[in-house]
């Protein structure tokens, strides 16, 4: 007679690892990510910005049309880093009523000092991700920024996260971020090259290409390792795009058209 095992019942408890889905990703370090407490545990650098929750997401308005709004993840108390450590800051934004504004990604060793994210920039609705190294053991100030708005103006954020990441980036600058408008993308990087294209140049912290005709391309070259998981991220993509405009050589093609 064969053995058999026989369940009738079945429980469904509180999880109990807290990364049981191994996303590689270690635990949220920021309180009131959600804004579902209110203002609790952020605060404005600007004496002239106004914070406000509405719609559980915070809104930053400019208040004098001299001077950009912060809000402050954790400002008490700070969030801490550990040197050599990788994490991802992930948050959401939403253009409201600044059609000039950019939210950006700043941390510091203390309020509105320092800049070591090279000055990362959004202009664009949506989520947007940054991962960096800590290169030092501290305690830092994570500011999110409504810049160049006019008075009046607001920015709203949403589901700020960060989390240590097992993940290493590959790609240098991939963000584009602190290049002058203009510069090839071939000088940011020799992980860049292009073929054929009229141009392909930085503008605005984004790869701008200019084709004439087809099998005109610009392309990321990097080492990989049999047997190794990679993820490839892009956050936008936008202009006069074909089925297959984005493809990887070991993989295939990759049908986008916007998004």
């Amino acid at each position: 007679m064969a053995n058999f095992l026989k369940l009738n019942k079945s429980y469904l408890g509180p999880e109990v690892l807290s990364n049981g889905s191994f996303e590689g990703y270690g635990p949220e370090l920021v309180t009131n990510g959600d804004f579902s407490s209110g203002l609790s545990g952020w605060a404005g650098n600007d004496p002239a910005a106004e914070l406000s929750i509405v719609n559980d997401k915070i809104r930053v308005t400019n208040g004098d049309g001299t001077a950009a709004g912060f809000t402050s993840i954790n400002g008490a108390p700070t969030l801490s880093v550990v040197s050599g450590k990788t994490y991802e800051i992930k948050y959401e934004s939403f253009q409201g009523t600044s059609s000039n504004a950019q939210s950006q990604l700043f941390l510091g060793t203390t309020f509105n000092t320092g800049d070591v994210l090279g000055g990362t920039k959004f202009q664009t609705n949506g989520i947007h991700s940054y991962i960096f190294t800590a290169t030092a053991t501290q305690d830092l100030y994570l500011l999110i920024k409504n810049g160049t708005a006019l008075s009046g103006e607001y920015m709203e954020f949403d589901n700020v996260s960060v989390k240590q990441t097992g993940i290493v980036e590959l790609v240098s600058n991939g963000n584009f971020t602190a290049i002058a408008d203009g510069t090839a993308v071939t000088s940011v990087s020799s992980q860049w090259q292009f073929s054929n294209l009229s141009s392909a140049n930085i503008e605005s912290n984004i790869l701008e290409c200019v084709s004439s005709a087809t099998n005109q391309f610009a392309y990321l070259q990097l080492d990989v390792s049999v047997g190794t998981e990679y993820r490839l991220k892009v956050d936008s993509v936008t202009g006069d795009l074909a089925d297959n405009s984005i493809r990887t050589a070991s993989y295939g093609a990759v049908d986008v058209t916007s998004g």
